[in-house]
């Protein structure tokens, strides 16, 4: 498949794209089906009931994905892309932006014990929003504002230059990424960053973000000792929720990741709680599973309650 449009499709699984079953071609020198490449591929404002508002790769399928553009799509989870039951995805120098999820993975859903491999792949403004529920009219945020990894046996690795830009996971947890029940994560150079928030026509940024924020939070309820939410605070953050370890989570030394607190940004902004990246783990939420940080960043992240950057709970692995 090769530069290819599809735009403003529905379905109730693949909303633009299913592709389903692994090839019947075999490649000859390791006696395994030949993955389906897909290249110069534009999947924009495509909507799914399910899963994968733009495509969905399903029951055992393998495939490349190279040069793609996946803008605007929608979805009960992965509102880009999922990929599910026993199926293997690489996607390379690939845009995802603007697409939504309600319940898990804004842009991307991984589970089932596939997998997917990240390169050089840029994941900007994607969101999960989040549901409330008919019974009760309680409100349920959302899981992975760009990717969410659930399951045994399903893996996800990001290498060459990736990179994540201000997703958010509304009032739910892992504004960039969710990893849970026993997934794996593996992460190599690859920089993350939350808010860049600045006036440029304001002489006293500093003051007016900080006046901002005082409003804010006076008309919310929200007291100070949430208004700090920033990354580097992240340290203190194991007694404000449930998120066990996550008080380690600003220790870089042993694992090449770094925090930067937003004082040592050029704009040194405060950030608000109350408009957070996710309620808990600003950047990557993990829980009961296994994760791998190498040569990655995180700047400019908040948290509305715990794990400015990143957030750890029920006994994670963490290297």
């Amino acid at each position: 498949l090769q530069d290819i449009k599809i735009e403003s499709c529905a379905a109730a699984s693949g909303g633009g794209l299913l592709i389903d079953h692994p090839s019947l071609a075999l490649d000859t020198v390791h006696q395994v089906p030949k993955p389906v490449v897909v290249t110069n591929l534009q999947l924009l404002s495509n909507q799914a009931q399910l899963n994968g508002g733009g495509m969905t790769v399903h029951n055992g399928a393998h495939v490349v994905l190279m040069n793609t553009l996946l803008d605007s799509n929608q979805a009960e989870s992965g509102g880009a892309m999922s990929v599910n039951s026993k199926s293997v995805a690489t996607v390379q120098n690939t845009i995802f932006q603007n697409n939504i999820a309600i319940g898990a993975g804004g842009a991307v859903a991984l589970n089932e014990q596939s997998s997917l491999e990240l390169k050089e792949t840029t994941f900007l403004s994607n969101k999960v929003i989040g549901f409330t529920s008919t019974v009760g009219n309680t409100f349920t945020g959302g899981i992975g504002g760009a990717v969410w990894l659930s399951d045994q046996e399903t893996s996800l690795a990001i290498t060459e230059n990736s990179t994540f830009h201000h997703n958010q996971a509304i009032q739910g947890k892992g504004g960039s990424i969710a990893c849970e029940k026993g997934a794996v994560l593996d992460i190599s150079s690859t920089s993350f960053v939350g808010w860049k928030l600045y006036d440029p026509f304001a002489t006293d940024v500093n003051g007016m973000m900080k006046l901002l924020v005082q409003e804010t939070t006076a008309e919310l309820g929200v007291n100070d000792s949430m208004i700090s939410g920033i990354s580097g605070d992240s340290g203190d953050s194991g007694d404000s929720g449930d998120s066990g370890d996550s008080g380690d989570s600003g220790d870089s030394e042993t694992n090449d990741a770094t925090v930067t607190d937003s004082t040592s940004d050029t704009t040194g902004l405060v950030l608000p709680t109350t408009d957070a990246l996710a309620l808990v783990g600003g950047g990557v939420f993990l829980s009961a599973c296994s994760a791998k940080f190498s040569k990655v960043s995180f700047v400019n992240f908040n948290a509305g309650l715990s794990g400015g950057s990143i957030a750890l709970q029920d006994h994670s692995n963490v290297t």
